[in-house]
């Protein structure tokens, strides 16, 4: 709280007199659990924490390509910000690189099968995304 201003820490303040007992027990043990979540990511290795988000812009991409019908423009943004993000951070991201790089090119390949065999969605990881596909 001391980090508020004091117009906010005021109004916090009465929200939370506001509060039921149990209510403010449960917004405490809320407050914990955060503080424990942040704490684990802080603990996790950077390149397992981005690691993780690639394999969320994958897992996006793919959902897109499945659509009926395939929404390609939403699957290239998350492609290229994959891409650009593996880029970005090459031979940086510990053993897991090669799978996250193989992660790309599979669903670069999927894209333009999808798209009926146009131009790839990216150049890959080392190179400028495209803004065509």
């Amino acid at each position: 709280l001391a980090s508020l201003p004091e117009e906010q820490r005021a109004e916090f303040q009465q929200a939370l007199a506001e509060l039921s007992p149990e209510e403010r027990q449960q917004y405490l043990e809320r407050l914990v659990e955060m503080a424990d979540t942040q704490q684990r990511v802080v603990e996790s290795p950077v390149e397992v924490m981005v690691g993780n988000h690639a394999v969320g812009l994958f897992e996006l991409a793919a959902l897109h390509l499945q659509q009926q019908p395939p929404n390609l423009p939403e699957a290239k943004v998350a492609i290229d910000a994959m891409t650009g993000m593996l880029g970005a951070v090459a031979g940086r991201l510990g053993e897991h690189e090669a799978d996250l790089k193989t992660m790309l090119s599979q669903i670069q390949l999927a894209f333009v099968q999808v798209n009926g065999g146009g131009e790839p969605a990216t150049d890959g990881p080392d190179g400028p995304a495209g803004d065509d596909a």
